[in-house]
């Protein structure tokens, strides 16, 4: 009988320590994808676009015009799709990196899962997916 209480208990704390992961966090490097600059678009209406989209979801970390680079702070605040609670083991945030022919913008939705003290890194393929389709229709081709 001590073994069947054991085991609910073992099963319970696995079934709570998954509890609010996102199904869309993929552990490990990666993640990365790109954007064409439409031909009609300058490097500098570019920049300002994709600064402009970040800032109305993120608060923007470090921003370098001339290094055509973008990172926004930790959001803890981000949800996946079809569930609207905050998980407060899960963050995710975007990097940007326009080419140096200023001609592509590459984007990484990197993404951190606590387990325990650790966070285990990764990316957000739901994320990157957004901030992909949100570039590409306002710069994009």
């Amino acid at each position: 009988m001590k073994k069947y209480y054991l085991m609910c208990f073992i099963t319970l704390l696995f079934l709570m320590s998954s509890c609010g992961s996102s199904s869309s966090f993929v552990k490990g490097d990666g993640g990365w994808t790109s954007v064409q600059i439409a031909d009609r678009i300058s490097y500098e209406i570019a920049f300002e676009d994709v600064s402009s989209l970040l800032a109305k979801n993120f608060e923007i970390s470090q921003i370098s015009k001339e290094a055509g680079y973008i990172s926004t702070a930790w959001n803890t605040t981000w949800t996946k799709k079809g569930d609207e609670r905050f998980h407060k083991d899960y963050r995710v945030r975007v990097i940007v990196k326009m080419s140096p022919e200023r001609k592509r913008i590459d984007i990484n939705a990197e993404a951190q899962k606590r387990k325990g003290r650790y966070w285990m890194r990764g990316y957000d393929t739901d994320l990157l997916q957004t901030v992909k389709e949100d570039i590409a229709g306002s710069v994009g081709f």
